[in-house]
């Protein structure tokens, strides 16, 4: 038992070591650092491991909490651009950052951006998310969306229709 403890605990490591690596170059934007083959190292994550996509994804996002809200806006853009857009299952990836994450603020914040880029319909998504008959899932994502409003209140500006 001694011998895969040891197993386990060197692979998750080896995983985080690789996330930190992944996360700069694949899920945030650094137009100082190029990445010539991103859409398949995407994909080819994707198929190995979505749940792991979708963490780093997270985190990404996770990552520009002390970094102003353009840096925010940023990452989640490209995460929608050269992430989300370059897989083959592009709605089943935007299901899983948008329903199966375990951060409600990024869920919120990807919603929104998404659905100012006529990607996801806001209405819709707000109330499958938020059934009558409630539930904990429900207050989490209700908890998300306060505190995603909460923090973009005081910098929000109200919108110019053409």
């Amino acid at each position: 038992k001694e011998g895969n403890a040891a197993k386990i605990s060197a692979g998750k490591q080896l995983k985080g070591e690789l996330m930190r690596e992944l996360i700069p170059t694949f899920f945030k934007p650094n137009p100082k650092v190029p990445v010539k083959y991103g859409a398949a190292a995407i994909s080819r994550l994707w198929a190995i491991s979505p749940t792991t996509v979708n963490a780093a994804c997270t985190e990404a996002w996770r990552s520009t909490s002390s970094e102003g809200e353009a840096a925010r806006y940023n990452t989640i853009v490209h995460i929608i651009q050269h992430v989300v857009k370059q897989l083959p299952t592009a709605d089943e990836a935007s299901a899983m950052i948008l329903n199966g994450n375990k951060d409600p603020e990024f869920s919120v914040a990807f919603a929104f951006i998404m659905a100012d880029n006529n990607l996801l319909q806001l209405q819709k998504f707000l109330k499958d998310r938020t059934p009558s008959s409630g539930g904990g899932a429900t207050a989490l994502f209700l908890v998300g969306l306060i505190a995603y409003l909460g923090k973009g209140y005081q910098a929000a500006r109200p919108r110019v229709r053409a």
